[in-house]
């Protein structure tokens, strides 16, 4: 919305500054054409009138044009700074636009590598959780097969001293009978 703005203003001040430099190139030939003018009408009253007609328009002319065309030239330069301010303003918003629809990109692109790899974090955390889990589980399974083993050699080694000790009682018994 704003650079559509910033856009159409920079095009209105482009067609202004088109219908300023046309409006001076007319204001030129205006003078000329009234200078003409005058000595028609100077050339119409008769010879004496005419050379009068024609001193008092150039005198005129020289009195006035100075002022009028340096009053015109200051005008043209007010108006051309205000409009180069402008235009420089103008432009300047428009790359700050362009700045800023750049780096809005880029972080509509960093946002989505953001969501990836929180959604990444958080199938590594559940794998994670999941290893721990299996990890305390078969911690607990061995520690309990150890258990287990460990009593399993109790019993046979009781059972081998058991046996030791019949051994020497059944050899007895076999010699007797």
């Amino acid at each position: 919305m704003a650079s559509a703005k910033i856009l159409q203003r920079a095009e209105t001040a482009m067609e202004i500054d088109e219908d300023f430099l046309s409006s001076d190139e007319d204001d030129e030939g205006v003078i000329d054409e009234d200078s003409e003018n005058c000595r028609e009408n100077a050339y119409a009253e008769g010879e004496e009138s005419e050379n009068e007609a024609v001193e008092e328009t150039k005198s005129n002319a020289a009195e006035q044009e100075p002022e009028s065309i340096s009053e015109q030239q200051d005008d043209e330069r007010k108006a051309n700074a205000s409009y180069l301010d402008s235009t420089e303003d103008d432009q300047t918003e428009v790359e700050e636009y362009i700045q800023l629809k750049r780096k809005i990109g880029e972080l509509s692109e960093v946002e989505g590598q953001l969501v990836a790899c929180r959604s990444s974090y958080d199938s590594l955390k559940a794998e994670l959780q999941e290893l721990q889990n299996n990890r305390e589980s078969l911690r607990q399974e061995m520690f309990k097969q150890s258990e287990e083993h460990r009593a399993e050699v109790n019993r046979l080694k009781d059972e081998l001293k058991k046996m030791a000790n019949g051994l020497p009682m059944m050899g007895l018994v076999k010699k007797s009978v």
